[in-house]
């Protein structure tokens, strides 16, 4: 088995992220037992959150040397106030960050799930270049990404049909993203088929590792109650729409028999660090997301905010410097590639060689303009635009409330931070 989870039923609830109709109460909402709920939770959690920071804070402050001069956690300090009293998304961001500047992307450029666009704005404003397209599934993400101001195009699409031409992009960008895919090795033809020869897919990936290198998996993996932990993942995994790769090596042999060479791999995110980041996330009573506002209320109230972000930047050093080393020895959550399309480089589109840069994303036919959309005349099918951003998928009109969907989102400004 080379994947782990399931993703049942992905085309008609996918569009809408994570949605949650039976588990409201584990989001903050604007009913007033819901936000009492979560000033009460977070209160109570706040001293145990505190406790376990000093704890490894100290413990972990002398398990590191730092190069004179060097700050190890420069790219973390990105995300610290996003993230207080975390270490799950600082130490991944910060890290995912440092992977992708540092890659060569030729133009054009296509990023695939760039969320709200907090991070794609990092990696490219510190290129000192322009996004040519960023994409995502959800719209209200997209419109989230606008503020940034790093990106010329923005488009609403799916990676599994992907609407550009054969041959078009130089790079093709994808970050924390495949594991949300039913399939990735449709994505990687579809990337595969869009990029010119010489082209760059820069991506990463989660292995089972996310799952089971947790606090929570890796106490009751320990107290051999193997069927509950398979039970809880099983429940995680579908709750939050992945499906983890189970083979270290899927992308290795993916790339030899796909058309890609792979020129850069690396492994990150060791069993050590997940298993802090997942038992910081649960005293913060979260996954993933910016910490909860009730939580960063509490912690400078009660004057506790300096103190656990230095603890917190302690833990982080630790991470930083122990991971890779740790990676070789424990195994890891993550995975970074840099591949490449084989063939010889053929000739370069001319600027403006074609009005339009998108094609039919089901039958890759080229598409009309409307005034307020494309349409395709092979597939009759029609693709809003919605305030300047096109929505191209082609099951659409599957997908439940999407025209009030689109209406609500229009009128309201798009979020900051948003999962």
């Amino acid at each position: 088995m080379e994947e782990f989870g399931s993703l049942e039923g992905y085309e008609k609830n996918r569009y809408w992220s994570i949605r949650l109709p039976r588990s409201k109460f584990l989001i903050t909402g604007s009913n007033w037992l819901y936000r009492l709920f979560w000033k009460i939770l977070t209160l109570i959690m706040l001293i145990p959150l505190f406790l376990v920071a000093k704890y490894y804070g100290k413990r972990l402050k002398s398990n590191y040397e730092e190069d004179e001069g060097k700050d190890s956690t420069g790219p973390y300090r990105y995300f610290s106030e996003i993230y207080p009293g975390c270490v799950y998304s600082p130490f991944v961001k910060g890290y995912e960050l440092e992977l992708f500047k540092n890659c060569d992307m030729e133009p054009p450029i296509l990023e695939i799930g760039m969320g709200d666009g907090y991070l794609s704005s990092l990696i490219f404003k510190s290129k000192k270049t322009k996004l040519n397209y960023g994409s995502d599934l959800i719209y209200g993400t997209i419109k989230s990404a606008i503020q940034y101001d790093h990106c010329e195009n923005h488009v609403v699409m799916d990676a599994v049909e992907i609407p550009f031409p054969d041959n078009f992009l130089g790079t093709v960008v994808m970050n924390n993203l495949m594991h949300h895919l039913h399939d990735r090795s449709v994505a990687l033809r579809e990337v595969l088929r869009v990029l010119k020869n010489g082209g760059r897919f820069i991506f990463t990936d989660n292995t089972i590792g996310w799952g089971i290198f947790t606090w929570d998996q890796m106490l009751l993996r320990r107290l051999k109650l193997q069927r509950l932990a398979d039970f809880i993942l099983n429940f995680k995994l579908k709750l939050f729409a992945q499906r983890l790769l189970t083979d270290n090596d899927y992308y290795d042999k993916r790339s030899e028999e796909g058309g890609y060479k792979i020129n850069r791999k690396v492994n990150f995110v060791s069993k050590s660090t997940m298993y802090l980041s997942s038992l910081f996330e649960f005293l913060n009573l979260k996954t993933g997301q910016p910490t909860r506002k009730e939580m960063v209320v509490w912690m400078n109230l009660f004057g506790l905010r300096k103190n656990i972000d230095a603890y917190l930047d302690d833990i982080i050093k630790n991470c930083c410097a122990k991971d890779r080393e740790q990676t070789l020895k424990e195994g890891y959550a993550f995975q970074f590639f840099e591949v490449e399309k084989m063939g010889a480089k053929g000739p370069e589109e001319k600027p403006g060689g074609r009005s339009i840069p998108y094609v039919c994303p089901k039958c890759k036919k080229d598409l009309a303009r409307n005034t307020n959309s494309f349409f395709c005349n092979y597939c009759n099918l029609e693709y809003p635009i919605a305030d300047g951003i096109p929505i191209l998928l082609s099951y659409q009109n599957k997908l439940r409330e999407f025209n009030s969907y689109i209406k609500k989102k229009e009128k309201e400004e798009g979020e900051k931070f948003v999962t």
